[in-house]
């Protein structure tokens, strides 16, 4: 009745906890309660009567930070003490068209660092049990960037483009509109960074998978 007086819980208590100091019988008196326990029938002799001079103060749920490419970066209470990735996902409004399908959840597990990369599509695309990454209190979500590539000489349409799921060499020649009339796929080029950084120049079979910021450069046919 009290938090009710007072307007109810606001969104950031999510699962949050009521805490309330006082002193009964000479002694300081402290109890923690449930919020939405307090509700359930069988838990109302959890309630308690409220003193003159109390304090009741809610606890702020457990929180976590959505970043990034999503259509409402911020911190986000948690309805519960863990969520799955793909219901965090959507207290932001989902990623944005220019964000990737893969997602970088960092935060604590059992007070040791964790950091994993989640494949969202790759969620519901699997033809495998439905598995799903939980969040909790503290953790970061950040949605970088899609991935693109590069085309540039003899292609009729240079310029970068995202790259799509398992895209081959064609795919992408063809996302560039394919050679031009000078042009040849014979004699392509990727430059492509390797593990130490360094940029290579390979010759790709056309059935080969396009990487992240790969540059494909069309040579000009000699014929």
């Amino acid at each position: 009745e009290i938090i009710a007086t007072a307007g109810g819980v606001s969104n950031l208590a999510g699962n949050g906890v009521a805490l309330l100091t006082g002193v009964r019988n000479g002694q300081l008196y402290k109890f923690e309660a449930d919020i939405a326990s307090l509700f359930l029938d069988d838990k109302k002799s959890q309630d308690i009567v409220v003193s003159n001079g109390d304090v009741v103060y809610i606890i702020p749920g457990n929180q976590i930070s959505i970043l990034g490419q999503v259509n409402r970066p911020g911190r986000f209470p948690l309805e519960k003490f863990k969520m799955n990735l793909v219901d965090a996902l959507a207290l932001a409004g989902g990623i944005t068209p220019a964000g990737s399908d893969k997602v970088i959840v960092s935060g604590l597990r059992n007070s040791i660092p964790f950091k994993k990369e989640v494949d969202v599509a790759d969620i519901f695309l699997s033809k495998n049990t439905l598995e799903d990454t939980y969040v909790m209190g503290g953790d970061q979500i950040y949605v970088h960037r899609f991935p693109v590539f590069y085309i540039y000489g003899e292609a009729q349409r240079p310029t970068s483009y995202r790259i799509e799921r398992n895209m081959t060499v064609v795919q992408a020649l063809a996302q560039g509109g394919g050679p031009t009339i000078r042009g040849t796929e014979r004699s392509m080029k990727i430059y492509r960074r390797n593990e130490n950084g360094v940029m290579e120049k390979i010759s790709p079979k056309l059935t080969d998978f396009i990487q992240q910021d790969d540059v494909i450069f069309v040579q000009e046919s000699l014929f």
